[in-house]
């Protein structure tokens, strides 16, 4: 859920606020939430044709980035040891 959510939750996130603080008259000058999703990915932010669409956007996504990248070896290393865990609770007790 971690993964999932610091990545696409934020993407649903920036969807959502895109809608809500621009519209049809100011849609010209939008920024681009794939180009924001892409970049969050590279840690580039100096692109100036698109500006961001909040402040702190550049800390914000960084960090979301680092806990989806912790996130992934926590899933695949610490679930089999729960797993045995459980396993051999089981055994003691059956």
């Amino acid at each position: 859920m971690i993964f999932i959510l610091s990545l696409f939750g934020y993407l649903a996130f920036m969807v959502i606020f895109k809608w809500c603080f621009y519209n049809v008259e100011i849609s010209q000058i939008a920024p681009s939430i794939l180009i924001h999703f892409i970049n969050m990915f590279l840690f580039t932010y100096n692109d100036p044709s698109n500006v961001s669409l909040y402040d702190h956007q550049q800390e914000i996504q960084s960090f979301l980035v680092i806990v989806a990248i912790i996130a992934v070896p926590w899933m695949l290393f610490l679930k089999p040891f729960v797993l045995r865990s459980n396993h051999r609770k089981a055994q003691r007790a059956g």
